[in-house]
């Protein structure tokens, strides 16, 4: 995106984060908090705002969450963001990290809410990543917040698909189809000699 919005958190925290660890910053201090795992959603309280994953891709496929709040995401490489109690008065971003790399930047209407499906670029690496929400909350608080990641390593990829019993259904049913049509075709031939 070509918007001049600074990457809210410098790389070198982000990557000394724990596998399972998360990071909020609330005017530029850190802050802890756990994130709350509820059905298929990952949620964060942020002073007045609250931002959650939706563990949906955008075909509304059900997606991993393990129980410390880290999203397991399938080959759509998508996932949905819900948030809610924004300043809409300011611009907000949405980052992936390793590098920090601008995912959505957007604004909220008077309802303080944005919900939207978020697309991981194909050039990211299979891992852990870190998506982190930037922003300003109803009550003038700048903040930032980070939850964990895992994009599939391609190759596993290919062996779920290999391997996936609708792949080998169609397979046995292509071979049978195979089958069949050539030997009616002999059997009209024959009748016609």
């Amino acid at each position: 995106m070509s918007l001049d919005i600074q990457a809210p958190i410098t790389s070198d925290v982000i990557n000394n984060l724990d596998e399972d660890e998360i990071v909020v910053l609330l005017n530029g201090r850190r802050s802890t908090t756990t994130p709350t795992v509820s059905g298929d959603a990952v949620s964060l309280a942020i002073g007045d705002a609250r931002f959650s994953i939706i563990a949906r891709d955008k075909n509304g496929a059900r997606l991993n969450i393990d129980p410390q709040g880290r999203l397991f995401l399938n080959d759509s490489r998508t996932f949905t963001v819900d948030v809610a109690g924004l300043d809409p008065s300011v611009t907000h971003s949405i980052w992936m990290y390793s590098e920090p790399e601008l995912l959505e930047a957007f604004t909220v209407s008077s309802s303080r809410k944005f919900s939207k499906n978020i697309s991981i670029p194909e050039t990211a690496q299979s891992g852990w990543h870190s998506v982190v929400l930037s922003g300003t909350t109803s009550f003038g608080d700048e903040f930032a917040a980070s939850m964990r990641i895992n994009i599939p390593d391609e190759e596993n990829l290919v062996v779920k698909i290999a391997t996936s019993r609708w792949v080998w259904a169609l397979l046995l049913a292509a071979v049978a189809s195979a089958m069949i049509v050539p030997s009616k075709s002999r059997s009209r031939r024959k009748r016609l000699v």
